[in-house]
C-alpha cells in the first residue's frame, strides 16, 4: 500500500512539471476608452477566437476607434474565463499594424 501511494504521489510530481497549453479567448470587456461603435466596430469585437485575423483592412468585427480619435492612446481591459499565469499573449493587429504599446496583466 506505501508503495502505491509513494509511486502515486511521484506521478502527481512528474505532472505537475510537464508544460502545457491552454487558449483562452477574453471573455468580458470590463473597460474601455472609446469605439467606432456599438455593434461591429465595438469594443466587444475582441472577445472570443478571433474571426478577422489573418485578413487584414478596416473589416466589421475589430475593435475600432472613431476617425478623429486615431492619434490618441487609447486602452481596453478585459478578463478571461480563470486564472492563468501567463508565459505569453498574442494580439492580432489587423489595420494600421504596430499600434499595440504595451500590454500588462
Amino acid at each position: 500500500m506505501k508503495l502505491l501511494v509513494c509511486v502515486f504521489v511521484l506521478i502527481l510530481i512528474y505532472i505537475q512539471e510537464i508544460p502545457c497549453n491552454i487558449h483562452l479567448w477574453a471573455s468580458e470587456v470590463t473597460r474601455f476608452s472609446s469605439q467606432y461603435n456599438n455593434g461591429s466596430f465595438s469594443a466587444i469585437q475582441i472577445l472570443g477566437k478571433p474571426n478577422v485575423y489573418p485578413r487584414y483592412g478596416n473589416i466589421a468585427g475589430t475593435w475600432t476607434q472613431p476617425n478623429e480619435q486615431l492619434d490618441r492612446v487609447h486602452f481596453i481591459e478585459i478578463k478571461f474565463p480563470r486564472k492563468v499565469f501567463l508565459d505569453e499573449i498574442n494580439i492580432f493587429e489587423t489595420y494600421h499594424a504596430g499600434a499595440v504599446v504595451r500590454g500588462c496583466c
